[in-house]
């Protein structure tokens, strides 16, 4: 009988490496907060000590930031990760998503509904409102997070393509590395176009070839964070079929996006997926192999 991802947890000895790097036990200071904590609320839901609908379980576990900086200070190599997926599918399946969540994950499953509302908020972030409505409560924090999203005033879209076609002129380098297709997902597609062009323009003086891909959708990470599996699965889906065979690497400038794609074998079967998975690269991981220049 398959345990969906709890086995991720067994290596874990309690040993508290992981609570120095977990935000929210560093905010709260209560052990149910910590990656510690949550490992023996997660063991006990899986066993059945603890029934999904318990609100203590919900509350630690639905606080968690799904961040995974303990995984990486973590001696025994547990996959908080993984285990913290398997206990929120686990909870969506008993206690269902609430409606909120559900209007959300509905419109990131489908492009012509979340484009059209990242363009009207990159036209409203280009007033200059979202700067000066930012503030606390939940609209003034959104507006502060529209307002942080806009890159520097040099970086247009059309002044950064011309700056990477000079570039890849200067260097003379195209034509000579691997091939390379970016991964543009949704928010940062919508919102951090000027990312995508300074990952784009960077790779090419570094020799890569850039291979554009198009059929992608957004990565569900959403989804998956959430507990909604099958709308992460659908998108990996669509992910995994468009880029077959398109380039040697997947290069990703958002960590996390990049943190599911790595894993898309593990959500979904197939040869697909697992070439996916295989050739997903953070930006910085090819350029630290190429140099970088």
């Amino acid at each position: 009988m398959t345990r969906a991802g709890f086995e991720a947890l067994d290596p874990c000895v309690h040993c508290g490496f992981c609570l120095p790097a977990c935000p929210t036990y560093l905010a709260t200071g209560d052990e149910s907060d910590s990656p510690r904590g949550r490992i023996l609320l997660m063991r006990a839901l899986e066993r059945g000590e603890l029934a999904p609908d318990d609100p203590a379980v919900r509350e630690h576990l639905d606080a968690c930031l799904g961040c995974r900086g303990c995984e990486p200070v973590c001696p025994a190599g547990v996959g908080y990760g993984r285990g913290l997926e398997a206990a929120r599918e686990r909870l969506a399946d008993a206690n269902g998503l609430g409606g909120t969540a559900r209007v959300v994950l509905g419109t990131f499953r489908k492009k012509r509904l979340w484009r059209p509302m990242f363009t009207v908020a990159r036209w409203l972030r280009e007033t200059g409102l979202p700067r000066a409505l930012a503030g606390s409560g939940r609209f003034g924090f959104g507006m502060g997070m529209l307002a942080a999203s806009k890159g520097g005033e040099a970086q247009t879209r059309e002044g950064a393509r011309t700056q990477r076609r000079k570039g890849a002129k200067a260097q003379g380098m195209q034509g000579r590395g691997p091939t390379v297709a970016l991964f543009r997902g949704c928010v940062m597609d919508a919102l951090f176009d000027h990312v995508h062009e300074a990952t784009t323009r960077t790779l090419e003086a570094n020799g890569f070839r850039i291979v554009e891909v198009g059929g992608q959708s957004c990565c569900g990470a959403l989804h998956e964070h959430a507990g909604d599996r099958t709308g992460a699965r659908a998108l990996l889906a669509a992910n995994a079929s468009a880029f077959r065979g398109k380039a040697d690497y997947v290069v990703v400038d958002s960590a996390g996006c990049g943190a599911l794609l790595k894993e898309a074998a593990h959500l979904l079967e197939g040869p697909d997926a697992r070439e996916l998975g295989e050739k997903v690269r953070d930006v910085s991981e090819l350029l630290a192999e190429a140099g970088p220049r």
